[in-house]
């Protein structure tokens, strides 16, 4: 089979990212050939291309010719690319599946979470014009802005609906949230995975707690590091090591200063697959501290690979 895989931006190391490379290995293991769409990315263009990419909808229909797959399959397509270049497949009578990988398209602001912590059920709506719901931009000052993302996001759905054959899910509470919002059916539940490489080495002595991710509010690790002083009165001999990098770096480290234990969190940015297996292999305890609404991460899945133990205040599989 050959399998025109589209996304956003290849370039950004995240979740997606990794899904995709374990996806595009597996399958050309086992006889299939694939190729990506992703746009190189041009902030000017890009501000209006995430709404309607018209510019896109050419090079992907040139790429459709040129491969000419049996299958095309979507990922995120809201930050750089909107849904319309899928047009051009659904013109050529090719099918069309998407995996959605969070709850972007069931909430405007992604967090899927109330002020005051309950899940917010209802979902998308236009009451999420005057909604208080958390988000990583609060306030009346970005009043304007979630409302065009709403309006962003309910074009995208429209433009979803009608091109895509089948919605997947890497999460059964995600399907739900999908399947509830957009009043859909053909909906299917398929987890992430990964290729396992690593073994536990139960001969390294394991002191390191560690977060891997990306350094945004969302992901609570500001939490995570005001409770650490907590932590180390109990246990006085580990360390916090942060793996990623994200727009509240500056801010996560002007805060682990403040507490006076910057010599025992330590930030170590992004790192290479396989160093991340050798922190993993000597950390006592991996740290899912979210805030917003997972659904099946990377973090999670690695973890399990090497045995260790998760804490996770907010995991939803």
């Amino acid at each position: 089979m050959r399998i025109l895989f589209v996304t956003d931006d290849i370039t950004f190391v995240g979740g997606i990212q990794s899904y995709l490379g374990q996806l595009c290995t597996t399958l050309t293991e086992n006889g299939h050939s694939t190729e990506l769409f992703s746009p190189k990315g041009d902030r000017v263009r890009d501000l209006f291309s995430r709404w309607i990419s018209l510019n896109y909808y050419r090079e992907f229909r040139s790429r459709l010719l040129k491969f000419n797959p049996d299958l095309v399959h979507a990922h995120s397509l809201s930050l750089q690319l909107s849904p319309l270049p899928l047009k051009a497949a659904a013109d050529l009578n090719i099918p069309i599946v998407m995996t959605i990988h969070d709850f972007n398209y069931v909430c405007p602001r992604k967090w899927l979470i109330r002020k005051n912590g309950e899940i917010c059920a209802p979902g998308i709506g236009f009451r999420c014009f005057w909604s208080d719901c958390r988000s990583s931009k609060e306030g009346w000052i970005y009043f304007g802005y979630h409302g065009l993302r709403l309006l962003k996001i309910l074009l995208h759905r429209r433009l979803l609906q009608r091109y895509v054959s089948l919605f997947v899910c890497p999460s059964k509470v995600l399907q739900k949230s999908v399947n509830r919002s957009w009043g859909i059916r053909d909906s299917a539940w398929v987890p992430n995975f990964i290729h396992s490489h690593s073994r536990p080495d139960v001969r390294r002595p394991r002191t390191d707690l560690l977060y891997v991710g990306r350094l945004s509010p969302e992901k609570g690790i500001e939490t995570l590091i005001s409770s650490f002083p907590a932590v180390l009165r109990s246990f006085p001999d580990v360390h916090l090591k942060i793996i990623g990098g994200g727009p509240d770096e500056q801010r996560l480290k002007s805060l682990s200063k403040s507490t006076g234990l910057q010599s025992r969190i330590q930030f170590l940015g992004i790192v290479e697959n396989q160093m991340i297996r050798e922190h993993f292999k000597s950390a006592l305890l991996s740290i899912i501290p979210s805030i917003w609404m997972e659904t099946v991460s990377y973090t999670h899945l690695r973890a399990h690979e090497t045995s260790l133990h998760l804490v996770c205040r907010l995991l939803l599989e």
